[in-house]
């Protein structure tokens, strides 16, 4: 606005010059100081406008400034009512909290007696009886606790119906405990030597219950699912009770690893099974050979020869298929003594060329899944479970499995097997006496259906 004013007063001023002079002062003006008043109003005129520039510049800032605080006196005015607010609701709770302390102080307490203290008799702790009647409840609860889990983790067999059901079978003869017995062959033999005592009749029952099956049963294995359940003790007495029934009886010791039959009669270092299946020779020759009479009528056994190094495929051979062939046709009964189950594969592969199989368990000794998986591999090889012998029955322990119809049971020790032998007076070499430890490969073993009535386990 100052250098409009300005212009226009030299404007003015410029004005009043030209019409004092005349034509002539006009020109010269013109020429002189025309130049000069231009060049000074153009000078002007340029400052005018940077300061008109400059101006503008600063409007637009100090517009910016007054945007930015009308923002900032919003907020300031937000923040009073907030404040406001509060101080409101500050007040509100002084109030309130006043009201409360004035209704307290305002309230009485009312106390009355409910009645006279009266002297306690005695003191009111320890409680004797209390304490007394709660540990003997922990006692007795913890005891029976104990007991009964100690139960849950004996899975022996309690009872024969309990074999009966996990096993599968029909069939079960239970053999009380035997007295260890001095000689060797029949003297060391229940049924030989105490015939008409009353564990002698378990194996007579034993033979009548196989006799008097739907099939008959000429061929028979006798094995048991872990070493020292007395198969050997069953075996033997069996071939005595057929012997003594009439009936001509082979007994064959096919268990080539721990041969305790052929110990048992004093045969061990003599030839036998094992070199027979070795053999190319004329079978018939060779068996009639090895035979060895035991000293009572009507039984001879053959004994196990050399130990080989092979046995599972000695039995698994189509020789000691003839061999059972020809047994059958010279003998009424024939009797094969195989390896434990779970020891080998033999007792399998033996029990494939016989009528059945006869399953020695100590149910004071073997624990439950053990029996069970042992009669499960010969189901699964398609071996026929003909009975199962309880051996070595307690009687003095009430063990479930008593008399039943008036016969006597015992339990018998197999030679080598367990704690006691059959009144050996020399001990065979440490190498005879225990399974060797190297692998033995199983010999295989033609597939089978698996037995409708494999075993059931009982659930952990």
């Amino acid at each position: 606005l100052e250098a409009q004013q300005s212009i226009r007063v030299m404007s003015e001023s410029i004005a009043e010059i030209e019409s004092r002079v005349d034509g002539r002062t006009q020109g010269r003006l013109d020429r002189s100081i025309g130049q000069e008043v231009i060049a000074r109003i153009e000078e002007s005129l340029a400052a005018s406008w940077q300061q008109e520039n400059a101006l503008q510049q600063q409007y637009m800032l100090s517009e910016q400034e007054a945007i930015g605080l009308n923002d900032r006196l919003a907020v300031v005015l937000n923040v009073e009512r907030d404040l406001q607010r509060l101080h409101k609701q500050h007040e509100s709770l002084l109030e309130r909290l006043a009201k409360i302390d004035l209704n307290q102080t305002q309230t009485r307490i009312r106390v009355a007696p409910v009645r006279e203290p009266q002297i306690p008799l005695g003191p009111s702790s320890p409680k004797l009886k209390q304490i007394g009647l709660l540990a003997f409840v922990l006692g007795f609860g913890g005891a029976v606790g104990i007991v009964y889990l100690l139960d849950l983790l004996d899975d022996r067999f309690r009872s024969p119906e309990e074999i009966k059901e996990q096993l599968g079978v029909q069939t079960l003869v239970a053999v009380r405990k035997l007295e260890p017995r001095d000689g060797v062959g029949l003297e060391a033999l229940q049924l030989h030597v105490a015939p008409d005592a009353v564990e002698s009749e378990a194996f007579r029952t034993l033979r009548t219950t196989l006799s008097l099956g739907r099939d008959e049963r000429d061929r028979l294995a006798i094995t048991s699912s872990e070493p020292g359940d007395g198969k050997t003790t069953i075996s033997s007495n069996l071939a005595v009770s057929y012997a003594k029934a009439g009936k001509r009886t082979l007994i064959i010791d096919a268990d080539m690893r721990k041969p305790g039959l052929s110990k048992l009669f004093g045969v061990r270092r003599l030839a036998g099974l094992s070199d027979l299946l070795r053999s190319d020779e004329d079978l018939a020759t060779m068996v009639e050979q090895r035979i060895q009479s035991t000293g009572l009528s009507n039984l001879d056994m053959l004994p196990c020869g050399p130990k080989p190094a092979d046995p599972a495929e000695l039995l698994s051979s189509s020789r000691f298929s003839d061999l059972i062939a020809w047994a059958e046709t010279h003998y009424d009964q024939v009797l094969v003594d195989c390896p434990p189950v779970l020891a080998a594969s033999d007792a399998a592969i033996v029990g494939r060329h016989t009528d059945g199989i006869v399953l020695v368990v100590q149910p004071e000794k073997n624990h439950r899944r053990l029996v069970v998986r042992a009669a499960e591999e010969l189901f699964s090889m398609g071996v026929e479970l003909a009975a199962v012998v309880a051996n070595r029955i307690d009687t003095a322990k009430d063990s479930g499995y008593g008399y039943g119809a008036g016969y006597g049971y015992g339990y018998g020790y197999g030679i080598g097997y367990g704690e006691h032998g059959y009144g050996e007076t020399h001990a065979e070499d440490e190498a005879d006496d225990d399974y060797e430890d190297e692998a033995v490969a199983s010999a295989p073993v033609p597939a089978a259906s698996t037995k409708a009535n494999t075993p059931r386990r009982r659930a952990a």
